[in-house]
């Protein structure tokens, strides 16, 4: 539990903020790397870090995050199909600033999508997406 004083002049101790610290790297900076065969709807948690499609075996929508998500928090999806291309949609929560999101993955290939939370604008914005050579 993060240790706090509700008035000023009561300064938190050297033990409370090593604790504090130390409850911070164990529970709240941990990274949540969820993993799946497939799926026709994916629906992250706003939390999540990492997702990992292993085997996409139908066409994919990415529906909008649940949860409340951070400004500046960072979620990347990885796709690999089932060795058949496959389409992938977008909800509206997802806005490409350069190239388009992608829309198909690449037969056999690691397709990478990286977003970072604009807590001004309400979107995940896509900051890259990469696709195995």
């Amino acid at each position: 539990m993060i240790v706090t004083r509700a008035s000023k002049g009561s300064p938190l101790t050297n033990a409370e903020l090593d604790n504090n610290f130390e409850e911070l790297d164990e529970t709240k900076l941990e990274m949540s790397v969820v993993t799946i065969t497939s799926t026709s709807t994916l629906v992250p948690a706003s939390y999540d870090t990492q997702i990992n499609i292993l085997a996409l075996s139908e066409d994919l929508y990415v529906d909008t995050p649940i949860g409340i998500p951070v400004s500046s928090h960072r979620m990347i999806i990885r796709i690999r199909d089932d060795g058949t291309p496959r389409a992938i949609t977008w909800s509206s929560a997802y806005r490409a600033l350069a190239p388009p999101l992608p829309s198909t993955t690449t037969a056999n290939k690691l397709l990478y999508v990286g977003f970072s939370y604009n807590g001004v604008e309400l979107l995940w914005d896509m900051l890259s997406a990469v696709q195995q050579t």
